[in-house]
C-alpha cells in the first residue's frame, strides 16, 4: 500500500512538473508577443508624426502650400490600421518616393526615420533607400539652378519669388514647411532694392516652428545679393530639424537657389 501510495505521488509531482513548465512556456510567449507589440506601438508616434523626406519648391509668390496637409483625420484613419496593415501602407508609399527620386526629383530622404522604421520594419527597402541616400550630397541639397551672367544693361524691372522646403509624411502630407520670399527691383546697372522674409508654417500641431537660427545677407557685387538662412523645427519625440535656403538674386531677375535640411538627414 505505501508503494502504491509512492507510486501516485511520484506520478502526481511528474504531472505537476509538467504543467508548471507548460505553463511557463506559455507565459513567456504570451510576454515576448506582448513585448513585441509594445515595440510596434512605441515606435507609433514616429510613423505618425516623423518626416520621412524632405521636399524643396520655388515658384512665384502665389505659390501655395504644395501637397496635402497632414490633419486629424489621416492620424485618426492610420490608427485604426493594424500593425500589418501599417507596415503594407508606409512600403507603398515609400516605394512611390523611391519612383520619385529615380525619376530625378529634388527629395531627400530622413536618415531618422530610414534607421528607425524602414530598417526595423520594411528591412527589404532599406538597401535601396540607402543607396539613394549616398548618392545625394552630404549637406542635403536639394536643387540648384542658373545664375545671370553680369550685362552693361538691363532692362530696369523686379521680381518676387518664393523658395520653400516641405518635411514630408511617408504618405505626401506636409507637417511643416520653412518658406523664403524674395523681392529684388534693379535698373540699368544694378540692383537697386532687396527685401527678403522668412517664415515657418506648421500644418501637424505635434511639430513647433522656434523661428530663425542663423542668418546671413550681404551683396557680393552691385549685380547679385546673397541670402542664407536656416530655421529651426521640433517635435514632442523629440526630433530637431534645421533647413536653410541659400538664395543668390541677380540684376536682370534671375536667381540660384540651393536648399537643404541639417538633422535627421
Amino acid at each position: 500500500m505505501v508503494k502504491l501510495t509512492m507510486k501516485w505521488k511520484s506520478r502526481i509531482c511528474v504531472w505537476i512538473l509538467v504543467l508548471f513548465l507548460f505553463l511557463s512556456m506559455g507565459l513567456t510567449g504570451a510576454l515576448a508577443s506582448i513585448d513585441s507589440e509594445n515595440q510596434i506601438t512605441g515606435f507609433k508616434p514616429l510613423m505618425l508624426h516623423s518626416v520621412a523626406y524632405y521636399e524643396a519648391v520655388c515658384g512665384p509668390p502665389d505659390i501655395a502650400n504644395e501637397g496635402k496637409i497632414y490633419n486629424q483625420k489621416l492620424e485618426e484613419k492610420l490608427l485604426n490600421l493594424s500593425d500589418e496593415e501599417l507596415k503594407e501602407l508606409i512600403r507603398e508609399h515609400l516605394l512611390s518616393v523611391i519612383e520619385r527620386k529615380k525619376q530625378g526629383e529634388s527629395l531627400v530622404w530622413d536618415k531618422e526615420f530610414v534607421e528607425q522604421i524602414v530598417k526595423t520594419y520594411l528591412p527589404d527597402l532599406y538597401p535601396v533607400i540607402t543607396e539613394q541616400m549616398g548618392q545625394d550630397s552630404g549637406s542635403g541639397i536639394l536643387m540648384g539652378v542658373g545664375e545671370e551672367p553680369i550685362h552693361p544693361n538691363y532692362t530696369p524691372g523686379n521680381k518676387t519669388k518664393n523658395y520653400v522646403v516641405y518635411g514630408k509624411h511617408w504618405t505626401g502630407y506636409n507637417l511643416w514647411g520653412f518658406w523664403c520670399r524674395m523681392y529684388w527691383a534693379w535698373d540699368s546697372t544694378k540692383i537697386t532694392t532687396v527685401l527678403p522674409s522668412t517664415w515657418g508654417e506648421i500644418y501637424d500641431p505635434t511639430w513647433v516652428y522656434d523661428g530663425i537660427a542663423a542668418h546671413e545677407e550681404r551683396f557680393i557685387n552691385p549685380q547679385s545679393y546673397f541670402k542664407w538662412v536656416k530655421g529651426k523645427f521640433h517635435n514632442y519625440v523629440p526630433q530637431h530639424r534645421y533647413p536653410w535656403h541659400e538664395i543668390t538674386v541677380y540684376a536682370g531677375g534671375t536667381d540660384s537657389w540651393r536648399s537643404g535640411i541639417d538633422g535627421g538627414v
